[in-house]
């Protein structure tokens, strides 16, 4: 007979912490810009250098930036470990973004041959890079993807990836590996000409090259904590979802924006460790309790 040892614990916050460090956009956007000194005490890191700005957060999770951020200046922009909580529009320069939040990122540089946005470890309620270059790996994206080419690796996408703003078409060319997307293309039948064009992959009306390795890739419907951006644990994996998801990386870890973070690599950790000091009979379950992130009530 089997038993079970039932450990609870608090779920991960991923990318939002309870109570947040904040800074307003419009406090540091001069000196962002002109490539000055921020105050000290602010948690942010800025280094400038001729045409490249590079602003990152200082502390365990990302530093929310409140307020619109519309970036004019043909600059190379990097970011880290930040939290845009609103629109993000850049008119004409280039993003590179590491471990950050994008309520709404808008890309209005126009460049199909070169990445105008390259995200690594990244959160998107939506993603908007119409006729350019989008390159991504460990990303998670919520609501919306457009842009006119796709790299994506070791990502969970949730909405269809679409071309324009205009129609349903899926970007005209790239490549998606080992990830989840809501619909894999039926594979080109030369023997079959009604799979010569899947309708629901189609780009510029003939079927679209960007391509797919669909033995990596999955269809199965993630379980997140949650899907409200801003809130903890949105978009972290629940114990529940898939294995395909959980450790479906190429590196055999879990999926999408929360990859560097190795949330299901520790779950499966700790069961591991403790099968070496539970007798022989017991298995250990390791089973999230949310409840635990409240504060302990207080006597009166």
């Amino acid at each position: 007979m089997l038993f079970r040892s039932i450990l609870h614990a608090p779920p991960f916050a991923g990318f939002f912490a309870p109570q947040p460090v904040s800074v307003q956009w419009t406090a540091i956007r001069d000196a962002v810009i002109a490539g000055d000194a921020l105050p000290a005490d602010l948690p942010l890191r800025l280094v400038s250098a001729p045409g490249s700005r590079t602003l990152s957060g200082l502390g365990e999770t990302p530093v929310r930036i409140r307020g619109v951020v519309e970036l004019d200046e043909v600059l190379d922009w990097s970011f880290a470990n930040l939290w845009f909580d609103n629109r993000l529009e850049v008119s004409d320069g280039r993003v590179a973004a590491t471990g950050c939040a994008f309520r709404e990122l808008q890309m209005n540089t126009v460049d199909a041959a070169r990445p105008v946005l390259a995200a690594h470890a990244s959160l998107f309620k939506r993603l908007l890079a119409p006729r350019s270059l989008v390159s991504g790996e460990y990303l998670t994206i919520l609501e919306r993807l457009v842009c006119e080419r796709l790299q994506l690796s070791d990502s969970i996408l949730m909405p269809a990836p679409h071309k324009d703003l205009l129609d349903n078409d899926v970007p005209v060319g790239g490549c998606i590996r080992f990830s989840r997307l809501p619909y894999m293309p039926l594979p080109p039948d030369p023997d079959d000409p009604s799979l010569a064009n899947d309708p629901r992959w189609q780009a510029q009306g003939r079927r679209s090259m960007l391509r797919l390795h669909a033995a990596s890739c999955t269809t199965l419907t993630p379980i997140f904590w949650n899907t409200d951006f801003g809130e903890p644990g949105c978009a972290v994996l629940h114990p529940s979802a898939d294995d395909r998801l959980r450790f479906g990386a190429e590196d055999g870890g879990e999926m999408g924006a929360c990859h560097v973070l190795a949330y299901t690599l520790r779950e499966r950790a700790v069961i591991d460790k403790l099968k070496d000091f539970l007798p022989v009979g017991i298995e250990a379950v390791l089973a999230p309790d949310a409840s635990l992130v409240c504060a302990p009530p207080q006597p009166r």
